[in-house]
């Protein structure tokens, strides 16, 4: 049983507990589709079990809870389109299109959610980075790169914002979790710097000089790196940081 520590915006729950309370058959049904089938999809680069339960934990704010089930709905169309493709004609009762509106109509909800939550000063930085990791996820099943894109650098931008407004939100020596795991969890720092390699591979939109900083980011932690880790997932950490360090440098040159 996993359980997280109880935030105003997160509520503590353990992965045993009963799903979140949902408008309808379809939305449970999305909500499924999502938990059992897409959220090991999604995250190519990360271990896909935390990154599921930490957004399961999630779901208990409803515009996150929203985007979840329009991530479902979407997989789900284009799992029934597919399936349509070789089926009989007429064996399938829901056709595709039926769950895509679905998606749009999940997503819209929840930015309107978002909307209202940042209107009244209720949306904090982790349910931020949260719901622009997942707009991206959205964005990017739906084919709208450059908007997935913009989410992710617009997550990345307010990382880095916190960094500088706290000046101990650098990166920690002993794994470099951050300082403060009740504002910043440390899964989201570690999704968004691999996002972060990602989105500078395959199209890199700071300056020069902008690299020439940001490749120095963990100089510290690399020069006091072991020279045997006691685990993978802390050989990782160290691999993900280097390879930051290097794309930076690679974009440095002018």
């Amino acid at each position: 049983m996993v359980q997280r520590t109880r935030t105003p915006s997160l509520p503590s729950i353990s992965h045993a507990s009963t799903t979140p309370i949902f408008g309808g058959d379809d939305e449970a049904l999305y909500f499924n589709v999502f938990r059992d089938q897409t959220a090991f999809q999604i995250t190519p680069f990360f271990d896909s079990d935390p990154f599921r339960i930490f957004i399961l934990q999630a779901c208990s704010v409803p515009s996150i809870r929203h985007v979840v089930i329009a991530i479902g709905a979407l997989a789900k169309s284009c799992i029934t389109f597919h399936e349509q493709k070789s089926a009989v004609p007429g064996y399938f009762k829901i056709d595709h299109r039926t769950h895509h509106r679905a998606a749009i109509q999940q997503y819209s909800k929840a930015l309107g959610l978002m909307r209202e939550a940042c209107s009244q000063g209720r949306q904090d930085l982790r349910t931020t980075l949260i719901t622009s990791l997942l707009i991206a996820c959205f964005e990017g099943v739906h084919g709208n790169y450059t908007l997935a894109d913009a989410q992710i650098e617009s997550g990345l931008t307010l990382i880095e914002n916190w960094r500088k407004s706290h000046p101990s939100a650098g990166y920690h020596p002993s794994s470099f979790p951050p300082p403060a795991p009740d504002v910043v969890d440390d899964i989201l720092i570690r999704i968004f710097g691999g996002l972060e390699i990602q989105s500078n591979i395959f199209g890199c939109k700071n300056t020069a000089e902008q690299h020439r900083t940001m490749m120095y980011e963990g100089e510290e932690i690399v020069q006091s790196m072991p020279a045997c880790f006691e685990d993978y997932d802390t050989a990782r950490q160290y691999l993900d940081l280097i390879i930051r360090r290097l794309v930076h440098w690679m974009h440095s040159i002018d």
